[in-house]
C-alpha cells in the first residue's frame, strides 16, 4: 500500500493501544483507510488519465505550456 513508514508505525501503535480489537481486527484495520492515510483506489480509477475525459490532453498541453487552441488540437488528435 501507500503509507508511510512513520504513518504505519502510528497507525499501529494506535490499533494496539485499543485493547478491544483482536490480532485480526488490528490487521484488517491496517489495510483500511481510517483518515485519509491509505489512498483510495476506486476514486484513483476514476481520475486516471483516459482518452474518454480530457484531462490526459489538458496535462501534456499545460506540460508543453501551450496556450494556442491548434496546437490542443494537434495534442488530442496525436495522442
Amino acid at each position: 500500500m501507500d503509507m508511510t513508514v512513520e504513518c504505519i508505525f502510528a497507525k499501529l501503535a494506535y490499533l494496539l493501544g485499543k485493547k478491544e480489537y483482536s490480532m485480526d481486527q488490528v490487521q484488517n484495520m491496517m489495510k483500511t483507510n481510517l483518515r485519509g492515510e491509505l489512498t483510495d483506489n476506486s476514486a484513483r480509477e476514476v481520475d486516471k488519465f483516459s482518452m474518454k475525459n480530457n484531462k490526459m490532453i489538458m496535462a501534456i498541453n499545460n506540460y508543453m505550456k501551450s496556450s494556442r487552441s491548434a496546437e490542443l488540437g494537434t495534442i488530442s488528435s496525436t495522442v
